[in-house]
């Protein structure tokens, strides 16, 4: 079975988003699916420096499969295609990825 790598968020980050929906990101386990995320990157010259950058589907599942169903509403008004997350706030692991045989 394959694996992939995933970010667990660890802490609360600055962004522009209220507090309680900054919060709720804590404790999600978001795939990292880097080369999707590095094809919008170059089309958008987006910066990654000093952050992992997800898809932001992947990131409102997460949200949704924790049963934070504000902050995913949220996130899935904002008109981005990606979400960056500072590496500091995050731990990157590896989990069985189910999606595929």
């Amino acid at each position: 079975m394959k694996t992939l790598k995933v970010i667990r968020i660890t802490h609360a980050f600055q962004s522009f988003a209220p507090a309680d929906i900054r919060a709720a990101w804590i404790g999600c386990r978001i795939p990292l699916h880097e080369e999707q995320v590095k094809a919008i990157v170059r089309l958008r010259a987006l910066d990654e420096n000093g952050a992992h950058l997800v898809l932001k589907e992947d990131a409102i599942r997460a949200l949704e499969a924790m049963g934070r169903n504000d902050a995913a509403h949220y996130w899935r008004n904002q008109p981005m295609e990606v979400i960056a997350f500072p590496k500091s706030c995050c731990e990157l692991a590896e989990e069985q990825d189910l999606s595929r045989p």
